[in-house]
Formats: structure tokens, C-alpha cells, sequence
């Protein structure tokens, strides 16, 4: 096994061994994301933790299968080399998509329906799901009352990153949908 085999087949598995643990900690970080509030995030840089590990990967894997084929090691470089690059850039492209979109539906909770859950300090807060990731988000009732856990409430505005929030059956009724609250639920002949 020659020297530039060598690094081909080791770019690969230390790519490959960056990637599943980028992976596996995106994951972990899914099931144990409890938030304080939706947060901002920027993505600007053109180096990416996630890409560079992707573009290895695609680096080792591409060289050493042409040098398995047996092509030239000039050819084999260059095409390792397009093919790392392209990977990179699919999925910088891809990550910069999800950010951007994301970024533009958290700041928008107005409308959201979620349930009132009590915090050990005596201040509340809702959850909710949003893009299959669980948000919780400080919230006190928007006329001022109490809000009693376990209730399910409906955002109708911000102030200062604290949701504002209206009992859902009381929303419906003052909004003329009475016939879809839970306590009174009748069917739409009716």
C-alpha cells in the first residue's frame, strides 16, 4: 500500500468517524433539547464542522476506490479531490437551507397552540413542538391571570421573548369557534 493510499483510506475513516459523531451528538442533543426560549442562530461561515467532515469522508472514499481501479494517481487525485469538494458543498448548501428556514418560523409564535407547564420558581412556561424539535418558552397569561399547568393555551403575542397566552377554549369562544372547544365539542351540524 503506497503513501497516497494510505491517506485516502485514513481521510475516509476519520471522516467517517467525524461524521457519525456529529451525527450521534445532533441526535443526543434532539432528545435533551429543552429551550429556554427559541434562540437565533447564524449561520455565515463557509467552514462548517459537518462539511469538512463530510468533505474527507468523500476525499478518502473516492481515492481509494480509484486507486483500487487501478486509474492513474494524478487522475485519481483530481477526481478525489471534486468529489470531497462536492460533497462539501451539498451539504453546506443543505445546512445553510435548514438554518435559514428555521430561523424565520421561530420568531413567529403567534398563533401557536401549546400547554402550560409550572416551573420550580413559581413561573410559567408553555411547550410546544415545532419541526420535531420541543420548545418551552417562558409565558404569563395575557389579562393577567394565573395560568393553571396542564392547560392548553394559544399565543397571541410576544413581549420581550415571554409568550403571551389566552386559555384556548376562552380564544375560541371570544373568536366565534365556540363549537370547537374542548369543554362544549359539538359536531358541525349542530
Amino acid at each position: 500500500m503506497g503513501w497516497l493510499t494510505f491517506l485516502y483510506l485514513a481521510s475516509f475513516i476519520i471522516g467517517l468517524t467525524f461524521t457519525v459523531s456529529a451525527f450521534l451528538m445532533s441526535c443526543l442533543a434532539r432528545f435533551n433539547r429543552v429551550l429556554s426560549q427559541p434562540t437565533e442562530r447564524k449561520f455565515n461561515s463557509w467552514l462548517n464542522f459537518n462539511a469538512s467532515a463530510v468533505l474527507l469522508t468523500w476525499f478518502g472514499a473516492a481515492g481509494f476506490i480509484f486507486r483500487s481501479l487501478k486509474i492513474s494517481e494524478e487522475l485519481t487525485l483530481l477526481l478525489a479531490i471534486l468529489l470531497g469538494l462536492a460533497g462539501y458543498a451539498m451539504i453546506w448548501l443543505y445546512a445553510s437551507r435548514q438554518v435559514f428556514r428555521r430561523n424565520g418560523g421561530e420568531t413567529a409564535l403567534k398563533g401557536t397552540v401549546a400547554t402550560v407547564r409550572q416551573l420550580e420558581n413559581g413561573q410559567s412556561e408553555i411547550v410546544f413542538y415545532s419541526q420535531g424539535v420541543h420548545f418551552a418558552v417562558p409565558a404569563r397569561a395575557a389579562d393577567g391571570r394565573q395560568l393553571a399547568p396542564g392547560t392548553q393555551v394559544v399565543v397571541v403575542s410576544q413581549d420581550k421573548n415571554v409568550a403571551l397566552v389566552e386559555d384556548l377554549d376562552q380564544f375560541l369562544v371570544k373568536t366565534g369557534a365556540s363549537r370547537w372547544t374542548s369543554t362544549e365539542l359539538k359536531s358541525p351540524r349542530s
